[in-house]
C-alpha cells in the first residue's frame, strides 16, 4: 500500500544502581513527587508566552486534512496522546507535529467537555483554557524551540529531574488554544526514571487537554523512542522520500508494533516539508 494512503485508510475504517539503600531512597523520592509535578517550590523566572507557529500557506490545507483524519482516528480509538516519529533524523517530524498541534487547537472542545475544570487547569501555569499541548521529547536533538523562535534553557527535562514543576515550564502560545513544553538543555542521555516520570506527568495533565502531541526521537537512531511511544495512544511515522528506505520503514514499524505501540499511519514527506504536495490530490 502507498505510504501516503496509509494514514488516511487507517484513520477511517536504568542504569543499574549500586546499593539497595540507593534503591530505597530513589523510591521514596519518586513516590513523593509522582503526583506533585505542579507544586515544586524552587523559584524560577517567569517564562514568556510563545509566538504562534508560522505555517507555510501551501501546507495549511494539507495539514487540515491530516488533522481531520487524525480526529477520526482519535474518536474511533479514544486516542488523546499522539506521537510523531520517524525512522531517522531530519524527516520533518517537528514541523508536522507543531503545525498539526496548532491547527488542531483551532478545533479544540469547550471546557464543559473535560473532567477537570478550567479553573483548576489554570493553576498548572499559563494554560487559560482546554486545548492542545505539544511536548518536545527529542532529548538528543531538541528542535521545537526553533519552531517558536525561542531558546530552550528550561523545559521538560527540568520536570523529569524534579528541578521545576509543570506550571513553571509550560508555555502558552499566543493567539491560540495551544500550549507548548520545550525540552530544555540536556546532555542527551535518557534514563529509566525519566520514562516513569514522563508517564506520571502525562497522567496528571491529560484531563486538562483535548489532545497531547509528542514530538519524538527517531526510532532507528534512538532506542528511547520506543519507551516514549508507549505513552501514546497512537503513533504517526513520517517518512522522507529519497532518504529513508522501505527496509528502514518496515523495521521502524516492526519495533513499534513489537512493543505494543499502535501505529495510526505513515505520511510520506516528498519535498522536505512536513506535508507532501501530492497529498491533497489523494484525498
Amino acid at each position: 500500500m502507498d505510504l501516503i494512503y496509509e494514514v488516511l485508510n487507517k484513520s477511517r475504517e536504568k542504569s543499574a544502581v549500586p546499593t539497595a539503600t540507593h534503591e530505597i531512597l530513589q523510591q521514596i523520592v519518586d513516590e513523593s513527587v509522582q503526583n506533585d509535578f505542579f507544586q515544586i517550590a524552587t523559584p524560577l523566572p517567569s517564562l514568556p508566552s510563545l509566538h504562534a507557529v508560522d505555517i507555510q500557506p501551501e501546507l495549511v490545507v494539507d495539514v487540515r486534512t491530516i488533522v481531520e483524519n487524525i480526529s477520526v482516528d482519535a474518536i474511533k480509538n479514544n486516542a488523546q496522546v499522539i506521537g510523531f516519529t520517524s525512522a531517522l533524523e531530519g524527516e520533518g517530524v517537528t514541523t508536522l507535529a507543531s503545525a498539526t498541534a496548532q491547527i488542531m487547537a483551532e478545533k479544540s472542545l469547550p471546557d464543559d467537555h473535560f473532567s477537570t475544570p478550567a479553573d483548576q487547569c489554570r493553576e498548572f501555569g499559563q494554560i487559560t483554557q482546554h486545548g492542545v499541548l505539544i511536548i518536545d521529547t527529542q532529548f538528543r536533538n531538541p528542535t521545537l524551540h526553533h519552531v517558536f523562535n525561542d531558546s530552550h534553557d528550561s523545559g521538560l527535562i527540568d520536570i523529569l529531574t524534579h528541578r521545576a514543576s509543570f506550571s513553571q515550564i509550560v508555555r502558552k502560545v499566543e493567539q491560540t488554544n495551544m500550549s507548548a513544553l520545550l525540552f530544555g538543555s540536556y546532555n542527551g542521555h535518557w534514563s529509566a526514571p525519566y520514562s516513569k516520570n514522563l508517564k506520571a506527568v502525562l497522567l496528571e495533565i491529560k484531563s486538562c487537554f483535548e489532545t497531547i502531541i509528542l514530538d519524538m526521537p527517531p526510532v532507528l537512531q534512538n532506542s528511547a523512542s520506543i519507551d516514549i511511544s508507549r505513552n501514546c495512544d497512537g503513533v504517526i511515522i513520517i517518512v522522507h522520500a529519497g532518504k529513508t528506505t522501505s527496509e528502514q520503514v518496515n523495521e521502524t514499524k516492526s519495533r513499534l508494533q513489537d512493543s505494543g505501540v499502535r501505529i495510526i499511519g505513515t505520511i510520506l514527506n516528498r519535498h522536505g516539508n512536513a506535508i507532501p504536495q501530492a497529498l491533497s490530490k489523494l484525498i
